[in-house]
């Protein structure tokens, strides 16, 4: 199974939460129902990790993105039907890391399943 995201959009001093999981490519979609986007817009919506995969030994959420906190939506696209808003890639990392990020002497960023974009996983090193 995926992981799952959370949107939480402001109305005032209300809450409008929705829940979605990723795909087998790390994308998801989310549609939040009950939620005035013409009144409000897309600067009062957040997306965050919610939960990772059930049995994942990736279960730490990292803050890439603000993928922890909560990340501001930018709008992707936009018709008189549909606003469609998006977010950039979050990533869950595992308590201990990989065998190959220990043997390896450059900085490492460890992180399982990076979606939105497409699943990685293993370790991604940073030079």
């Amino acid at each position: 199974t995926g992981v799952v995201v959370e949107v939480t959009c402001k109305e005032g001093t209300k809450k409008v939460k929705a829940y979605g999981k990723t795909k087998i490519n790390g994308k998801y979609s989310i549609t939040v129902k009950g939620f005035n986007y013409k009144k409000y817009g897309g600067k009062a919506c957040k997306a965050k990790l919610h939960a990772a995969p059930k049995g994942s030994s990736c279960s730490i959420p990292t803050e890439l993105h603000w993928g922890k906190k909560g990340a501001s939506l930018k709008v992707k696209s936009k018709t008189k039907y549909e606003v469609v808003l998006s977010a950039k890639s979050f990533a869950y990392a595992s308590k201990t890391p990989y065998k190959e990020c220990i043997e390896s002497s450059i900085n490492h960023y460890k992180s399982c399943f990076s979606f939105n974009n497409i699943i990685k996983e293993g370790c991604k090193s940073r030079k």
